[in-house]
């Protein structure tokens, strides 16, 4: 299910990365909100557009900034980002705008 495209990112939300950017992050965001809503939600509303929004900035930060830590020349050293962080912003963007929403609740809906 597609909640957002690439013009609600851009003219609503006024996101920065370009098309291509938000094409590479898009599915990610959207796997991991489907993932931790545990794809129970069904129709789109203003929280879960600016959340999946917000998700597709913090991934395309992982992959641009968060990727290297570090990096040695002589020795040739390379120390690789922890992703934990991310997850944790991740995480916290979707309870600050689902916390009452009752999406994240992982218990029985019956």
């Amino acid at each position: 299910m597609e909640f957002i495209d690439y013009a609600y990112y851009k003219e609503v939300y006024c996101g920065t990365l370009s098309q291509e950017e938000f094409n590479k992050v898009y599915p990610k965001a959207c796997a991991y909100f489907m993932g931790a809503t545990r794809g129970r939600v069904e129709e789109s509303d203003t929280s879960i557009c600016f959340a999946l929004c917000e998700l597709c900035d913090i991934f395309y930060e992982e992959r641009t900034r968060y990727s290297i830590k570090s990096e040695s020349c002589d020795g040739y050293s390379v120390t690789y980002a922890d992703t934990q962080n991310t997850y944790s912003l991740a995480w916290d963007v979707l309870t600050t705008y689902l916390e009452t929403s009752g999406y994240l609740y992982g218990g029985s809906s019956i």
